[in-house]
């Protein structure tokens, strides 16, 4: 039987092993084919073998996995999405009405929490670090990027430069 007519006749139910073995080295060359991350290729093969050896379809395959988190429900889909269109070439007409990712609201402290997290903090990288998230009002990003040469100690000042839209923008941050 030639590839092409494997494909035409394939009933996912009835594949025997050395038939499954064959959809998951052309699932491999895809994997490949399009540079995907180690990571995304071995959960990808992951979820199609075990789809394939459950001989589901795949709105069965998926309702198994609804009791697991919402980000692994969406990797099994995509996987399956990638398997049927890149592998089988066939439409993934499944659809994956996603749950809504719950909102948490961020974690405010007071003024009193965030003097003692500081004066607790016995490491000065960690110590300044602090300081500049919470009483300069810099993101993490910022202060990563954070040179010696921007902060202005005569003038208690920290200058932070940000490229945004080609244009250089300069912040200035009081630190008393």
């Amino acid at each position: 039987m030639n590839f092409i007519q494997f494909f035409i006749d394939l009933d996912i139910k009835k594949l025997t092993s050395q038939e499954r073995y064959e959809l998951i080295g052309k699932l491999i060359e895809e994997i490949k084919l399009r540079k995907y991350s180690y990571q995304t290729g071995k959960a990808y093969i992951s979820v199609v073998k075990r789809f394939l050896k459950s001989g589901k379809t795949p709105r069965e395959f998926l309702l198994s996995y609804s009791n697991k988190s919402r980000s692994t429900m969406k990797g099994a889909y995509f996987a399956l999405k990638f398997f049927y269109e890149n592998v089988l070439n066939e439409k993934f007409d499944e659809k994956l009405p996603l749950a809504k990712k719950s909102l948490k609201l961020p974690l405010v402290l007071s003024r009193e929490e965030i003097s003692k997290m500081i004066e607790v903090t016995t490491n000065i990288k960690h110590k300044l670090v602090l300081m500049c998230l919470y009483y300069a009002g810099l993101s993490l990003d910022e202060v990563r990027n954070l040179k010696w040469q921007d902060i202005d100690f005569d003038r208690d000042v920290i200058i932070s430069k940000r490229l945004k839209e080609k244009k250089k923008e300069l912040y200035f941050y009081i630190l008393n």
